[in-house]
């Protein structure tokens, strides 16, 4: 979960994701805090609220960043 967490920040700092203004992101976003595990660290909510979105932003990206390339299409 921290390699997921970091990745979105990661890749939000190095310009390689952005996203459309979606309102719910936007306001969880605002609501997130990092909460330190070790040297790593997760999202979690500052006050009330939820972090959901964020969580699922991270997610898509972390399976985006992980998947495999694509097989070349098998010509016969």
């Amino acid at each position: 979960m921290t390699a997921v967490c970091m990745g979105l920040a990661e890749q939000v700092i190095a310009g390689e994701v952005s996203h459309t203004g979606d309102p719910l992101l936007e306001a969880q976003v605002s609501n997130a805090q990092k909460l330190r595990r070790g040297d790593a660290w997760v999202y979690t909510r500052r006050g009330s609220g939820s972090v959901d979105a964020v969580y699922a932003t991270a997610g898509a990206v972390h399976l985006a960043r992980t998947m495999p390339a694509p097989k070349p299409p098998l010509y016969v």
